[in-house]
């Protein structure tokens, strides 16, 4: 992962990086509420956790961004057909759809299966 960046500068100083890119990725997910936070950006934020490659040392943030990735989450839910903006009925929300399970996929494949299991 590091070796991408080291391809577009040399010089570049990776543990400081690293450092600045974790703390403010820290404060973005502490400016708000769980609750509130979109599936594809605690996604996203596990993707970046693997990139910066402090999964070790994140352990405990990883754990609260996969449960609301995999355990708040359900995709195509057949119980919410009834609402006028469902994935069956309304292009845009499967597009919507299509896109958080593609996030959510995708940075579950960065972890272990002994990181899921243990949720």
């Amino acid at each position: 992962n590091t070796d991408f960046i080291k391809l577009l500068d040399k010089i570049a100083d990776l543990p400081e990086f690293k450092k600045i890119y974790l703390s403010e990725l820290k404060n973005t997910l502490n400016s708000q509420p769980s609750s509130n936070r979109l599936i594809t950006e605690s996604a996203k934020a596990l993707l970046l956790l693997d990139f910066l490659e402090v999964k070790s040392q994140e352990s405990i943030l990883i754990s609260h961004l996969l449960k609301r990735v995999i355990g708040t989450t359900k995709f195509f839910n057949l119980e919410s057909l009834n609402i006028d903006f469902n994935w069956r009925n309304d292009k845009l929300a499967y597009k919507v759809e299509l896109k958080m399970l593609f996030w959510a996929l995708l940075a579950c494949s960065q972890y272990s299966t002994l990181n899921l299991l243990n949720l």
